[in-house]
């Protein structure tokens, strides 16, 4: 299963229903990560020249949420499926909600920008995670929210003066304001919003189950398209193993059962000449090749291959072959010890439900006869001084009965015959 498909496949609950992968959720973590530096600058520049004071303890958080979003990252880049990564995505983040309601304190936030942050994670959590996991969060959100503002008005932690403005002194004491603004807003916005996103992104689900759905059908369609196509197919990995072949190539190359990654010299159960090996290794991508298989030895079927290489993202190159039968349409007899072609030897057709002899040829200087009969069944005999036949080698035509199913089509079997 490749990397993409165990990304469709993961657990609908845990995967984003916004189509958070695992490179977004890297890119997310990368803009996360430039923000403390940004803002541990933007601080040290107000201090600097413009006297601004600033609560040391600012620089310490903001120390602790950069740590935090490296390790995150360190574990997101090593994570293996969507799961692992969601998971981390979202443990990262509450801890984040934690470390910027500290934040907030030291920069008189339950004035004037907590409600902000507030509202800002309902809309991001519930657009970015699935429903039961934003409302996680918010929540989070809105009870860290909701006890600093609580804290402050009952004195249990010191009220910090906002760095910038204030809207009103002791506003953070005022009943009113803290129950109007602390907690009934937010509990409204909780509400409202969370049931907002929350339905948008089940609607963004069901878009990516529609679209998982399509990518199935036609993975099965190509699936069906391949297998059935008259001319072979391999693919080979970077490492030149292979690691596909529809049912053509299969036949062809007179695979073996387990010839998934392994190399072109390991796959077959007859010795191939892959003449073009070599090149395959030093190729560059977007070439196309083309080279003569010859399967067997001596060879009983030559392929014309036609060599395509693919770049991947990650920068290696698959390679894809498209193999068509270009067998000459004569049978050879062939020298079982030396695998040279023999000629002058006489090559007999017979009917095999009469034994009579229908034909017989001469082979030419290449080993080469053909026979083209009509429907029905047959046998051939060969015969050479100071040869035998058929052949100890069970691989090659061995003298059986064979059939003819339409007119057209020509006897061009591979023979070997043993030197006595």
């Amino acid at each position: 299963m490749t990397q993409t498909e165990k990304f469709m496949d993961s657990d609908d609950d845990l995967i984003s229903s916004a189509g958070l992968d695992k490179k977004n959720v890297k890119w997310t973590l990368f803009t996360r990560a430039l923000m403390p530096w940004l803002a541990v600058s933007s601080i040290f520049i107000l201090n600097y020249f413009y006297l601004v004071p600033i609560y040391k303890e600012i620089y310490l958080v903001l120390f602790l949420y950069l740590a935090l979003v490296y390790t995150a990252n360190f574990f997101i880049y090593r994570a293996k499926d969507q799961r692992t990564v969601n998971d981390i995505y979202f443990f990262s983040t509450a801890i984040v909600f934690f470390l910027f309601i500290i934040i907030i304190h030291y920069l008189g936030g339950v004035e004037w920008i907590g409600f902000v942050f507030y509202f800002s994670a309902i809309v991001a959590t519930g657009l970015i995670f699935t429903p039961k996991r934003g409302i996680f969060l918010t929540a989070t959100a809105c009870v860290l929210y909701l006890g600093l503002v609580i804290a402050e008005y009952g004195g249990i932690i010191p009220h910090k003066k906002p760095l910038f403005f204030e809207l009103k002194p002791g506003l953070y004491g005022d009943f009113w304001y803290v129950l109007v603004t602390g907690i009934i807003m937010p509990l409204i916005t909780f509400v409202s919003v969370g049931y907002i996103t929350s339905k948008f992104s089940l609607l963004l689900k069901k878009e990516k189950e529609k679209s998982q759905h399509l990518y199935r059908l036609t993975k099965a369609s190509g699936d069906i398209i391949i297998n059935n196509m008259a001319d072979g197919l391999l693919v080979l990995d970077h490492n030149n193993q292979v690691i596909r072949a529809n049912s053509s190539a299969k036949t062809y190359l007179n695979l073996l059962d387990d010839y998934e990654g392994k190399s072109l010299s390991q796959i077959s159960k007859m010795p191939i000449n892959w003449n073009m090996e070599e090149n395959i290794k030093t190729v560059t991508a977007g070439n196309i090749s083309r080279y003569r298989i010859a399967v067997g030895d001596p060879p009983q079927r030559i392929l014309e291959s036609q060599i395509t290489y693919v770049k991947k993202d990650d920068n290696s190159v698959n390679t894809i072959m498209i193999l068509r039968d270009v067998s000459p349409p004569w049978g050879v007899v062939y020298d079982s010890k030396t695998k040279l072609p023999v000629p002058l030897a006489v090559v007999r057709m017979f009917n095999a439900s009469t034994d009579k002899l229908l034909e017989s040829k001469v082979t030419d200087q290449a080993g080469r006869f053909n026979f083209l009969p009509g429907p029905g069944n047959y046998y051939l005999t060969v015969t050479k001084d100071n040869y035998a036949f058929p052949s100890a080698d069970r691989n090659f035509y061995q003298g059986e009965d064979f059939q003819i199913m339409e007119k057209g089509i020509m006897v061009n079997f591979k023979i070997l015959i043993d030197p006595k």
